[in-house]
């Protein structure tokens, strides 16, 4: 017999079940979760498996797409069949199937009821039982963060599968980007514990790289004062200044040596997380390390990617996506995602800032709509690096920062020499006293720009550089002519300075 059956509202059912989830995942006080034991075996299942469920919409039914998925040999079984809705301090089940009954302790429901420990829960009267249960102690803060998270890829995640890996089609990218991930470090010293992804040759080849441009940078210096005493010597005279343009030549005359621009190349760091979702507000253990800036007009430069990871999944390491998938899920559906980080300079001064305060070039992100199997749908927002809006810009009351020379960035000649600061994988950072960027050398691969870009060789830069300086030497001084964006092999790209805003 048919029954009339309301289905929640697709924006209400994806919040419940993505959102309840992430609240038990990374803010677990207080909340509870449940466990289904099944009682029939059946393609999917055997008789006495357990799950636990930590979300707050749990939907059952036939098909890969529900939290609990039945196959095609329960026939009788809907897609969906029942919902588990979390309600006040309990669950409550309630049925979705227009044809085929949901039953508790034997008795079809006619609305939704409140579940109990201990109660038999049966998809049709041929179909399927589970036991629902309730441990003694039911807190989601005794469950080991392991088991929260494949709680929440089963209950939160699998039910978009399908839209996920049309996601994944859509992700495929050559390019990644230079922002240097890990679970967030809570200090200096933790950072290196969670730097396992590089091993003691890739540290001692940077280390080798590092000495060997700065030995040359040392003799390139030595052989340029030699040669200007030589000029004064033969001329009698000290050398005649270079002229100076003002739209792309520093306001100072002295030639300066690499060190003194380490004190305005920041080392950027996750301080926190924060996602706010139906007015709830949680921290995320989740963030990332980079590079930034100081311009001599006070704009605190970085790269879009170290602001907003959960916007470039594509070029993200394949170990990353997944978390940076949830988190672009909830930024575009309702949710809002504020990312707190740390600035130190060489110098010893520091800055607090947060996503908000900067300024961001998303003209050229693509909006997806996709569409699970049954029928919700919702909106990703997917950025790239190839098309010159891999900038961040925040006006500070700072002075006396980098010099930068905008007309320059957008028309240089392939093989120029370029110059690069930063802090690969969080190296030349031992603790906010002792930081040092890193220098590395690469050259322009094409004249003039390349869809908003600028492509570069000899790829010098690695994670953690991005948002760093790019400079190259004109009359004898740096300047600053883009922004380390990201990179494949020995090729990379570099976003020109003229782009920011």
């Amino acid at each position: 017999m048919s029954t009339t059956v309301s289905q929640p509202r697709a924006t209400e059912k994806f919040s419940k079940s993505l959102g309840g989830s992430l609240k038990s995942l990374v803010g677990a006080s207080g909340r509870t979760y449940f466990v289904l034991e099944h009682k029939t075996t059946t393609q999917k299942y055997r008789t006495g498996q357990t799950t636990e469920f930590i979300g707050d919409y749990i939907e059952l039914g036939r098909g890969s797409n529900f939290a609990v998925g039945f196959g095609d040999d329960c026939t009788t079984v809907s897609r969906p069949h029942a919902a588990i809705i979390r309600k006040g301090g309990g669950w409550v089940i309630k049925s979705l199937s227009k044809t085929n009954p949901t039953l508790v302790n034997g008795q079809s429901l006619r609305d939704e009821v409140l579940l109990h420990n201990g109660d038999d829960i049966q998809l049709s009267y041929e179909g399927p039982r589970v036991a629902f249960l309730t441990p003694p102690n039911n807190s989601v803060k005794s469950m080991g963060m392991t088991i929260r998270l494949k709680a929440m890829a089963n209950e939160a995640i699998k039910p978009y599968k399908t839209a996920v890996a049309t996601l994944a089609v859509l992700l495929v990218a050559a390019v990644s980007g230079g922002y240097y991930f890990f679970n967030k470090a809570n200090n200096f010293e933790d950072l290196y514990a969670n730097s396992q992804i590089i091993n003691e040759q890739q540290k001692q080849e940077l280390i080798i790289s590092n000495e060997k441009s700065q030995k040359a940078q040392k003799e390139l210096k030595n052989t340029i004062t030699s040669l200007e005493r030589r000029i004064k010597v033969i001329s009698g005279s000290t050398p005649i200044a270079p002229h100076n343009d003002s739209n792309d030549q520093p306001v100072t005359t002295e030639n300066l040596h690499l060190s003194q621009l380490y004190p305005n190349v920041y080392y950027i760091r996750t301080s926190k997380i924060i996602v706010e979702i139906g007015g709830t507000q949680k921290q995320v253990e989740f963030g990332g390390s980079g590079t930034g800036f100081l311009l001599s007009d006070g704009r605190f430069v970085t790269a879009r990617h170290v602001l907003e990871p959960w916007h470039f999944i594509a070029n993200a390491p394949k170990e990353s996506q997944e978390e940076l998938i949830k988190l672009n899920i909830l930024a575009n559906n309702g949710g809002k995602i504020t990312h707190f980080l740390e600035a130190y300079s060489p110098s010893g001064t520091a800055m607090q800032m947060s996503s908000q305060d900067f300024m961001l070039n998303q003209s050229g992100d693509e909006t997806k709509q996709i569409t699970a199997d049954d029928g919700t749908s919702f909106i990703l927002r997917i950025a790239s690096l190839n098309n010159g809006t891999d900038w961040a810009v925040s006006r500070t009351s700072r002075n006396g920062g980098l010099d930068f020379a905008p007309s320059l960035s957008a028309s240089l000649s392939a093989s120029t020499p370029l110059y690069i600061l930063g802090y690969s994988f969080g190296m030349g950072v031992n603790n906010p006293n002792d930081i040092k960027p890193l220098y590395n050398e690469c050259n322009v691969a094409r004249d003039g720009l390349s869809n908003g870009v600028i492509y570069i060789s000899n790829r010098g830069f690695d994670q953690g550089n991005s948002g760093g300086p790019v400079f190259t030497k004109t009359n004898n001084r740096y300047v600053v002519v883009g922004i380390v964006s990201g990179g494949a092999g020995a090729q990379g790209l570099v976003v020109p300075i003229t782009a920011i805003r």
